[in-house]
């Protein structure tokens, strides 16, 4: 009887610590910043699920773009709020779908970085966009959060590389 509790014991530890590192695994950050872009993507007249879109995120957490004009470049970043206020009903009124096409995922401990290559487009037209999301996480409360996320689209003179696409 002893022998049959230790190993119902060890079990349940061994179960334990192995779902802890696959929360804290690669497929932990894929599933995370899959649910992003699940969220913000869909067709035209659909309402975007604010409450699940801030559940993704650290608190504190910002989203900010890199646009170049000419030879100067802009970064304008945002908190969760002030992108939900600024896109949102866009997002619903013309349909927007990010495609993704690789994400390239390291982590460190409770810390991840993804770079992230996408296309867009809206109103089911054909792809409008490619870029790059530079996305950060941190691991808390058992799950991936993002505290960070910053991209750029793709410019003539600043094209993917390959490694990010394939």
């Amino acid at each position: 009887m002893k022998r049959l509790c230790f190993l119902f014991i060890a079990v349940l530890f061994v179960n334990s610590a192995f779902s802890q590192r696959e929360k804290k695994s690669v497929a932990g950050v894929n599933t995370t910043v899959t649910r992003l872009i699940e969220i913000i993507s869909g067709p035209k007249g659909v309402e975007r699920d604010e409450a699940a879109f801030r559940d993704l995120f650290s608190l504190n957490a910002r989203l900010g773009w890199v646009g170049t004009k000419e030879d100067s470049t802009a970064f304008v970043h945002l908190t969760v709020d002030e992108f939900i206020k600024r896109s949102w009903r866009f997002y619903s009124e013309y349909g927007f779908k990010e495609k993704v096409y690789k994400n390239t995922i390291n982590i460190y401990g409770n810390i991840a970085q993804v770079f992230q290559s996408y296309g867009t487009s809206i109103n089911d037209k054909p792809e409008r966009n490619r870029g790059i999301n530079n996305i950060q996480l941190v691991y808390e409360g058992g799950k991936w959060k993002i505290v960070s996320i910053i991209w750029e689209n793709e410019s003539v003179g600043n094209r993917i590389p390959d490694k990010y696409l394939k």
